[in-house]
């Protein structure tokens, strides 16, 4: 069950006293390009793990992901997903509005997930989440208008905590408006603003 949990984090589903780094704000620009070899029906890549993507546009425009997992007890469960897909440059990306995600799931949390979708091949899918550290450094710094999420249980005495107050950074929202988040985006390689978290192995194309 943890496993699954981990997983939906990555997609807009929050993962149980974790907190996600949201945007306020969707990351905008539409793709006209649909990502190389999106469409299709994706499996995680474990040895103990059944849990699939599938993933295609919708007869209005936009993409839909159905997320299934196949339990070790037999049993099944499943969630639907509307997201829309962004490009920079060359780069891909996945949004994902929280509100349209059922209130159990999303925990009070509001806003947009944004992932980062990478191909290595044509049967390979990384999805990376963003980096707090570089997110929390962009935000202090003045170079992306966020708000920070402290962990006030926690105290660290590190220089780098110095311009915290010594206090723990738990989590950050970002507050810049569309266009200002894109010109981040656009400013700063994607390596350095996100990790890989979650690799699909494919398993179907779709036309």
């Amino acid at each position: 069950m943890r496993r699954i949990l981990q997983l939906t984090v990555m997609i807009g589903f929050l993962l149980a006293g974790c907190c996600p780094i949201t945007s306020l704000h969707p990351l905008g620009g539409q793709s006209a390009a649909t990502p190389p070899g999106l469409p299709g029906i994706w499996r995680l890549d474990s040895a103990e793990d059944r849990i699939f993507l599938h993933i295609g546009p919708t007869k209005q425009g936009g993409w839909e992901v159905l997320l299934a997992e196949h339990k070790a007890d037999g049993t099944f469960e499943h969630d639907t997903l509307t997201v829309s897909i962004a490009s920079i440059a060359t780069a891909f990306y996945m949004n994902l509005d929280l509100q349209t995600v059922s209130p159990a799931r999303r925990e009070g949390h509001d806003g947009n997930v944004i992932l980062k979708l990478t191909f290595p091949d044509r049967y390979t899918l990384h999805l990376s989440r963003m980096k707090l550290e570089a997110v929390a450094a962009a935000i202090t710094s003045g170079n992306l208008a966020g708000e920070l999420i402290f962990d006030d249980t926690a105290v660290t005495d590190t220089t780098e905590d110095n311009e915290t107050g010594g206090r723990k950074i738990q989590c950050a929202r970002i507050t810049a408006r569309t266009d200002d988040l894109r010109h981040f985006l656009s400013a700063n390689a994607p390596r350095d603003l996100f990790d890989p978290y979650l690799t699909f192995k494919r398993i179907t194309c779709l036309p």
